[in-house]
């Protein structure tokens, strides 16, 4: 890559693409059982704070593990440098956008957001589902802005779980809202205050939900080229206001070799939300930095036009 565009990137706007892997606690893989995954658990029904009975019981082991480890978490400031510019993007307002394809560079955006919320996001929470009704806004990088101004295209969406027959379907509300390098995606459930549940109560809610709306079982690229199943597990510690948990809580996210290496999770004024980023699983151990104050006019992929020499960094 040229340094002039490298040296205007800052480190943590950037997505990168690095050969390294590093274990990940909370991802079992075809290679092996990680030490850390869930162990089969029959959650009990959840009660919520509304009145609204229970939340259908849990036959499959449980997306989310305690765990009560000190791990020093080496991409704590990247990840709240993201999340900062997601909060200016929301201070800042966003603009209502009835069709993708509208925005300069929109046909590849659309792709980029299908391909990516299709591997994180469950088939029923998809923002690109046909029989529900979605609201897609804009938020607009401001090029004379600060470095946290970035593109950032915003999803929302009501989702109807019917998971037992004879009852009405769970409400849920979807917010995702993403970068070229990254998904934010915010859960409410209708008449549930997660605080109000006790700890035990309040993991086996996180749990059900994730499993609703996030995609804990897939497939991603192997160092060694093939098509690699895993299924991630959250390992978390007490679940209170603030609380953040990950399934590799010690993983950095610039030296991780694929997406499916590390997804976070946390509570944010009482609701639930998960972070993942779009990271490309590299192929010959270059960096690749795609800047997200140009995702919405293409220039982001210039890095990709013109990679640096093979097996060099830029």
């Amino acid at each position: 890559m040229r340094n002039d565009l490298r040296s205007s990137v800052p480190c943590w706007l950037a997505t990168f693409a690095l050969a390294a892997l590093p274990a990940c606690p909370g991802r079992t893989t075809s290679r092996g059982a990680s030490s850390d995954a869930a162990e089969p658990v029959e959650a009990a029904g959840i009660k919520d704070s509304g009145g609204n009975g229970t939340m259908p019981e849990r036959a499959m082991p449980s997306p989310m593990k305690p765990w009560d480890h000190e791990v020093a978490d080496p991409s704590a400031s990247l990840v709240r440098e993201w999340e900062h510019a997601l909060a200016v993007a929301e201070k800042e307002g966003f603009t209502p956008l009835d069709d993708v394809a509208k925005l300069p560079d929109g046909a590849r955006v659309r792709a980029n957001s299908h391909q990516w919320t299709g591997r994180f996001l469950s088939d029923a929470a998809s923002p690109y589902r046909s029989d529900v009704q979605v609201r897609r806004s804009v938020h607009h990088a401001r090029r004379a802005a600060p470095n946290d101004s970035v593109d950032v295209l915003r999803h929302e969406l009501s989702v109807a779980i019917h998971d037992t027959e004879g009852r009405p379907p769970t409400l849920l509300e979807v917010i995702v809202r993403e970068t070229v390098g990254s998904l934010r995606i915010d859960v409410r459930r209708a008449g549930l205050d997660l605080m109000a549940l006790t700890e035990t109560a309040r993991a086996d809610a996180i749990g059900w939900l994730a499993e609703r709306v996030m995609r804990l079982r897939g497939v991603h690229l192997a160092p060694e080229g093939s098509e690699e199943p895993h299924r991630w597990t959250f390992l978390h510690g007490r679940l209170d206001e603030g609380a953040r948990f990950s399934t590799a809580p010690g993983q950095s996210v610039v030296s991780m070799w694929s997406w499916a290496d590390r997804v976070d999770g946390g509570i944010e004024r009482g609701a639930l939300f998960f972070f993942a980023w779009k990271k490309r699983e590299p192929t010959d151990g270059t960096i690749v930095i795609l800047d997200p104050r140009h995702w919405f006019d293409g220039k982001c992929w210039e890095p990709l036009r013109n990679p640096p020499p093979k097996g060099r960094n830029p």
